[in-house]
């Protein structure tokens, strides 16, 4: 705690930023347009994908233009700039935006659905300019509605509230993504002072929310004012006797066994009760609490087949009969964060873990559909390299972890030549896949800084409206390492003829050092100029763009299969909140919280144009009866649960996290609310239906659930939603992984819950643990495979299933002893042998072989939980 609050202290008040200048990014004048290369006789296109008439892509938004060094002397003139844009921040502080009111998130799926028919070809002299789908009203999927009747009806929760919608509304005449530099302006200083304002008189009105009290009943007696008094200002707190041997197992209309019981609390005060459930329960299951207390819980598939026990926490609370007080001790809820530390909320609730006994059924469903994508994955950074391998020195990770600093001081624990070396033995990987692990799918990333060691900034594609057209391929194909291109042609062949479908990322953290140098970590941390900033220069979209554009145009004959970006949202803290000893540190490792939405925005930007090159270049269906390209991306989602769900500062932390970390991409690229300030609130000038519907599919990626302990406000400028502290589990335990993650079933069915309410089908693009003992593996396998049985079983639209990872790798700036792998790597063998991991293989083999749940599995991984 103590080494936490000094960070935070430092991080908010001093590194961050305030009396630094802005982080400035060099970029292309507009007076200077940059030379087009020129394509070349000897790279004409061969490959089948090479259209000559191609498809354009209609415009996605803003036009960035191509980032390219220039001058200081250009930079200072855009301060000038940046002190006149300044001037209108104050000004608009003064009429800040009404909200705008929340709807459902769903626009008509079926509108907005892409096409998998090729799009129409046009000359690269006629862009094609599709007109966007209008969005509709559409009622989104509530996991707790409120109780407004008093037969059965979902449990109001804590950790789950409305989730972000799309307004019909006419776009903004100045676009709101944030530009780069996001520097501490006027708006922001007053932002987060307004909001620390606000947190405190919450806090301090919070109380009052349940209304006035009740008035005296009857005739105003003596004994019956007494009785209200008492009644008011010395409440009891609510009770809760659970009985489990009253339950009874039964069948619901579906025909799914069901265990009705009840909570069975009461009040002294004969006070009113809510039940509010927190998350869901334990081991995959779902439950609804009507407001009489009764419950209605029904096991996962697998639960159901093989008998066992479930939980769920449930806060039952007497709030709703009004203002009153817990005795004098009550009095503390009108204190500030210390009311709630003393007496969590205030005496009025208390919480209970329900425990229930699943007796097995005959007949249960435990299949898979026959098309369902079973696969493993690894990105290149993490497992290509080893001895022998062509390292590629030209990627900011390899900058990075090189970097003598970095070394010395330990933030980072490991380089990519002592990997496992899949650069080169792709080809019998793919085997072990295919033939011993059962897979039909392989997820890979293609490395852009293989692809393109050098700037492609030369190449132009302002001239046709900023879309990418034939002669802006040919002139990136001469840019190409064609040696790299032709590798992994080779590698998508192998995958191919081994009966594996690849999934192919296209950026999987690691950028080119052309568009993200590390070695400008103290210029980007005091705000000096830089000219490679990765993700904060608006010119990375528009090479981003580029890059999907020509690995469709090369690869789409192979690949149909396509996700974006890999974890969008996670690095916000690793590279722009990177306190050494207590966050990892990523490129370019900086204490800069007030970056964060700059490079959220213009991830989004650059998937939003990424989603629309590759449909309009990959036109080939690599695989009969599929579309020529399905394009997501993967959002890696963490849960958070109030570490003590009676505290109303767990709860609202909790809850902040959750909706940005969970949904802010998901908001951004299928609502089209854009929350470049991230706090939550949707305004007019965060909606932008050009980004609406962009992505076919989302690779949700599910490691374990976290607990948040709150602190009753933020404390960190440019985080609104960083509300408490993170509890991480002990990996001594055998709940725990070794990356201190809890193993948490019920959490993974709450973020394929919240992910499938956006009405577009899901891929699990990423599942696992770290365990070296491989003790704990098999059941965290089983019991989460199970869960997306249940969904599946149940309607959810759930495409694949891929595990992370095939072989242990580099794991980032920890090294390699988290080992997530279902094999081991030798890498001083010539032959860079391959270790098995018997129990886990034997565990998703039978699983994937046999397209279902095999009852031996779950007998030993299920129901001995």
């Amino acid at each position: 705690m103590g080494r936490l609050a000094v960070a935070l202290g430092i991080g908010a008040a001093v590194i961050t930023g305030y009396g630094c200048g802005p982080a400035w990014a060099q970029e292309q004048s507009d007076d200077a347009p940059a030379q087009t290369a020129e394509p070349s006789d000897q790279t004409e296109p061969t490959e089948p994908t090479e259209q000559t008439e191609p498809s354009e892509p209609a415009e996605t938004g803003d036009d960035d233009d191509p980032e390219d060094d220039l001058d200081l002397d250009d930079d200072f003139e855009d301060l000038d700039d940046l002190e006149d844009d300044i001037e209108d921040l104050e000004d608009d502080i003064a009429a800040e935006p009404e909200p705008v009111a929340e709807e459902s998130h769903g626009t008509d799926l079926s509108a907005l659905q892409p096409d998998n028919d090729p799009p129409p070809v046009a000359e690269p002299d006629d862009p094609v300019d599709e007109p966007l789908p209008e969005p509709e009203d559409q009622a989104f999927f509530r996991f707790a509605a409120q109780t407004e009747e008093p037969e059965s009806t979902a449990v109001q929760s804590f950790t789950t509230q409305g989730l972000g919608t799309t307004a019909v509304i006419t776009p903004p005449k100045v676009p709101s993504l944030r530009p780069w530099p996001t520097a501490f302006d006027p708006a922001t200083a007053i932002n987060y002072v307004v909001d620390l304002v606000t947190d405190f008189v919450n806090m301090v009105l919070s109380p009052f929310t349940a209304g006035l009290p009740a008035a005296p009943s009857g005739d105003l007696a003596l004994w019956t004012v007494l009785a209200w008094v008492r009644r008011e200002f010395f409440n009891s707190t609510p009770t809760i006797a659970y009985d489990p041997t009253t339950n009874s197992q039964t069948f619901d209309e579906n025909g799914d066994p069901v265990i009705i019981g009840n909570i069975n609390a009461s009040d002294v005060d004969g006070d009113k009760l809510t039940y509010t459930l927190i998350g869901r329960p334990r081991y995959g299951g779902v439950v609804e609490i009507a407001e009489d207390g009764t419950f209605t819980y029904r096991p996962m598939n697998a639960m159901a087949a093989v008998g066992g026990y479930d939980e769920f926490i449930v806060v039952v609370d007497d709030e709703a009969a009004g203002f009153h007080l817990n005795g004098p001790l009550g009095l503390l809820q009108f204190v500030p964060v210390i009311g709630n530390l003393l007496v969590p909320g205030g005496g009025h609730r208390v919480a209970r873990t329900i425990r229930v006994e699943v007796a097995p059924v005959e007949g249960v469903d435990l299949s898979f559909p026959t098309d369902f994508h079973w696969g493993v994955a690894h990105s290149g950074f993490q497992a290509e390299g080893g001895p022998g391998v062509p390292i590629d020195t030209n990627s900011d990770w390899y900058r990075w972890v090189h970097d003598t600093f970095n070394q010395l001081f330990g933030l980072t624990n490991g380089v990519p030549e002592d990997g496992p070396g899949a650069y080169l033995n792709y080809d019998e990987d793919a085997a072990l896949a295919s033939d011993e692990l059962k897979m039909n799918t392989f997820r890979i990333g293609i490395e852009w800084s293989r692809i393109f060691p050098n700037s492609t900034a030369s190449v132009d594609i302002r001239d046709e409206g900023g879309s990418i057209t034939l002669a802006d391929l040919q002139a990136l194909d001469a840019l190409a390492n064609q040696d790299e291109v032709q590798h992994y042609r080779d590698v998508l062949a192998s995958l191919r003829a081994h009966g594996l479908e690849p999934m192919v990322t296209v950026t999987h953290f690691t950028l080119p050092v052309w568009i993200n140098d590390p070695s400008s970590r103290l210029l980007i941390q005091l705000g000096l100029p830089v000219s490679a900033a990765g993700w904060l220069s608006p010119g990375t979209a528009t090479e981003f763009e580029k890059y999907a554009a020509y690995l469709a145009w090369k690869f789409g004959d192979q690949v149909d299969n396509w996700a974006t970006l890999n974890e969008p949202v996670p690095p916000v803290l690793t590279q722009y909140f990177a306190i050494p000893g207590l966050v990892p540190s990523w490129p370019p490792g900086v204490i800069r919280p007030d970056l964060a939405s700059t490079f959220l925005v213009n991830q989004a930007k650059a998937h939003v144009a990424a989603y629309d090159a590759i449909h309009a270049w990959d036109t080939v269906s690599a695989t009969d009866g599929q579309p020529a390209a399905f394009v997501g991306f993967t959002n890696n989602m963490l849960p958070n649960r109030p570490a003590n769900p009676i505290n109303p500062l767990d709860v609202d932390a909790a809850d902040a996290w959750n909706r940005m970390f969970n949904e802010w991409f998901l908001n951004a690229v299928i609502d089209g609310w854009v929350d470049a300030n991230l706090d939550g609130i949707k305004t007019p000038d965060e909606i932008h239906p050009e980004f609406v519907g962009k992505t076919d599919f989302v690779g949700v990626q599910y490691y374990g659930s976290e607990k948040m302990t709150g602190i009753g406000f933020a404390p960190i400028p440019g985080f609104p939603f960083f509300r408490g502290i993170p509890q991480r589990c002990n990996p001594s335990s055998p709940t725990c992984s070794d990356f201190n993650q809890p193993i948490d079933p019920g959490g993974f069915r709450e973020v394929l819950e919240i992910a499938a309410s956006y009405g577009k089908p899901l891929w699990v693009t990423e599942n696992g643990i770290a365990d070296a003992n491989d003790t704990k593996r098999p059941g965290y396998i089983a019991t989460h495979i199970a869960v997306v049985q249940d969904l599946v079983a149940h309607g959810t639209d759930i495409r694949g299933y891929t595990y992370w990872s095939f072989v242990d790798n580099l794991e980032w700036s920890e090294g390699y002893h988290l080992q997530f792998g279902l094999y081991g790597s030798d890498p001083t063998t010539p032959e860079l042998e391959r270790i098995p991991k018997p129990a886990s293989i034997g565990t998703i083999s039978a699983i994937a072989g046999s397209n279902g749940l095999p009852l031996w599995i779950l007998e030993q991984y299920v129901r001995n939980l």
